[in-house]
């Protein structure tokens, strides 16, 4: 009986192609298939080894046996490498997330993995894994203007210097000023601005007993009251810039008209009695005063009137308002 020879009596294969996430753990020849390992490492994995394949139909094979070895392999980052394609390729190295992006999905062996760049108003660094928002100042703080945040840097914030305030954590602004006719009725703090109110003016009968100033407000004092008729104030000249009287008002006894003058105005509480010229007095026999002195007229001085000798006699003198009274002479009373 006659045997054939042994390379007769196999038939060629065609060369394994690894699938992906895979790479060629060693070529194939002429009597040995490719052999693949999983794009990874640091792990050992059992795979399926053929002993004879043949990469050419032309070769000599000296068994056929199949079988499953262990094979380790060199050790890398487990999904640092991937492959995405079918052949006899070496794994590709995964791609590394640049500066300001994230890992949308996760790597492994099959297929690369996949970055993006963080959205507006977030960020990311060496110790973050995804993209993280950027700190929001809060009350009392504004951001840092040194450090201005990116795809790379969180927001920094800081308090408000002393003398400013930031009620939402944007800018922090400074604290307002009163004016000189305001006082402050509520206390600032970094969260809340100083608040101020307009001084309670001095009504027209006050006068001022001390300035707004800090978180007091205008003290003002009423005026001594005068007697009307007897006493009069005059209206403080001394006054602010806002009118009100500095100074108190005094009262001032009402001046009394002498004798030849007439109060032509009476005194009020706020002014003096006006006194109106009368004119020089009557001539006592010689004159009499037919009209009195009044506010608006002087006095009227008029000449007595003289009897008619023979016809006439004096019955009565011509004195103060009162002229001369005259009676007719008859024989009776000669």
């Amino acid at each position: 009986m006659s045997v054939r020879p042994l390379w007769l009596q196999a038939s060629c294969k065609p060369t394994t192609l690894c699938p992906k996430g895979e790479e060629p753990s060693s070529q194939g020849s002429a009597t040995a298939d490719v052999t693949c390992r999983p794009c990874t490492s640091g792990v050992t994995y059992k795979v399926r080894q053929r002993v004879l394949y043949l990469t050419l139909c032309c070769g000599y094979v000296a068994a056929v046996r199949d079988g499953y070895a262990t094979v380790p392999y060199s050790v890398f980052a487990i999904h640092e490498l991937f492959q995405d394609t079918l052949g006899n390729t070496p794994c590709k190295k995964q791609p590394v997330c640049g500066a300001g992006t994230e890992l949308v999905n996760a790597a492994n062996i099959t297929a690369a993995a996949l970055c993006q760049p963080c959205g507006m108003g977030s960020f990311i660094d060496d110790s973050l894994k995804k993209c993280k928002s950027w700190t929001t100042c809060g009350p009392g703080e504004e951001q840092d203007p040194a450090i201005t945040p990116s795809a790379t840097t969180d927001r920094k914030c800081r308090a408000c210097a002393d003398g400013f305030f930031s009620p939402s954590g944007n800018s922090c602004k400074p604290w307002v000023k009163c004016t000189g006719n305001q006082f402050e009725s509520a206390s600032p703090s970094a969260l809340n601005d100083r608040q101020c109110r307009t001084a309670t003016p001095c009504a027209s009968d006050e006068y001022v007993v001390s300035q707004p100033a800090g978180t007091a407000d205008r003290v003002c004092a009423r005026s001594p009251k005068c007697v009307l008729g007897s006493t009069f104030s005059v209206a403080a000249v001394d006054k602010d810039i806002y009118g009100n009287a500095l100074t108190a008002a005094v009262c001032t006894p009402c001046t009394v008209c002498p004798t030849n003058k007439n109060p032509g105005q009476s005194c009020t509480l706020t002014t003096d009695t006006v006194c109106v010229e009368c004119g020089v007095e009557c001539v006592p026999g010689v004159e009499y005063e037919k009209s009195p002195c009044t506010k608006v007229a002087k006095r009227n001085c008029t000449a007595c009137t003289m009897c008619s000798p023979g016809l006439e006699y004096m019955e009565k003198r011509c004195v103060g308002a009162l002229d001369t009274e005259c009676a007719n002479i008859t024989v009776g009373n000669r």
